[in-house]
């Protein structure tokens, strides 16, 4: 496995794009998994929103660009750039 921060799969952040609300599948400090995004999307698109944890207080901004698409519609995406103390609040839960 190719990855350098393991995935976070219980504790589910909340992402806010575009209006949209969604739950992760997975995520960890350099990206996440999404289901059932409301349009079409393109590998290396970037977007943007807001994060939170779910059973924390407090969004932070995020901009993320497209890993993965898979064929069942999962988005996987790699986080670009995030606010400072949303990126704080984030490194102590995956330290749990």
């Amino acid at each position: 496995d190719r990855r350098h921060h393991s995935r976070i799969s219980d504790g589910a952040l909340i992402l806010l794009i575009e209006g949209q609300e969604y739950r992760t599948l997975d995520w960890s400090m350099s990206g996440f998994r999404i289901a059932g995004f409301h349009r079409a999307l393109q590998l290396l698109e970037c977007f943007g929103g807001e994060i939170a944890a779910v059973d924390r207080e407090g969004r932070g901004s995020f901009t993320a660009e497209v890993a993965r698409i898979s064929p069942n519609g999962e988005v996987g995406a790699r986080l670009l750039d995030i606010s400072a103390s949303k990126f704080a609040a984030l490194s102590q839960i995956s330290l749990r």
